[in-house]
């Protein structure tokens, strides 16, 4: 997965100051040379500035509108966005693919760093993109969609275990 570039679809995400405009897609027009923040034009034409922390590329393959329907709820880095299961597990594959996190024991290696929770409580996009030497944003696809996984794990796998 490429990094924000201009013109490149995103998704807000994290901003406390207009918490609605979360989840909201946009295009990334320019990066305004004054503040460092991205300038997003919104689906509606108004155009804002969004530091780059609160915007990630969009995963949702229906990224031109604003229609839920089908998308799942992830949260990154404290940071909730609405992605499209098939599309986020495309990407997951191509970063798994990229990496070679399926070959030899890179994948034993995540899982102990993900689960190890005697140092941590959370791990962070940009540590795991430091620690498995990959792009920031490749990290967070791959964190989104094992987010993903644990969260349909947590909701169906665990309940029906415990008879709910």
């Amino acid at each position: 997965m490429a990094a924000v570039t201009e013109g490149a679809r995103v998704q807000i995400c994290g901003l406390q100051g207009k918490p609605e405009l979360n989840g909201k897609y946009g295009t990334a027009t320019t990066i305004d040379p004054e503040t460092g923040r991205w300038i997003v034009r919104l689906q509606k034409g108004e155009c804002i500035k969004i530091k780059v922390a609160n915007i990630i590329p969009a995963i949702a393959a229906d990224a031109q509108d604003d229609d839920d329907e089908g998308l799942q709820k992830v949260i990154i880095d404290g940071k909730e966005a609405l992605v499209n299961p098939r599309e986020l597990k495309r990407q997951f594959d191509l970063v798994t693919s990229k990496y070679n996190l399926n070959v030899g024991d890179k994948a034993q290696r995540i899982a102990t760093f993900l689960t190890d929770s005697s140092e941590r409580t959370q791990v962070s996009v940009d540590e795991f993109a430091q620690r498995f030497e990959m792009e920031r944003d490749d990290a967070s696809v791959y964190m989104m969609y094992i987010n993903m996984m644990v969260s349909f794990k947590e909701q169906w796998m665990d309940a029906k275990g415990a008879g709910l």
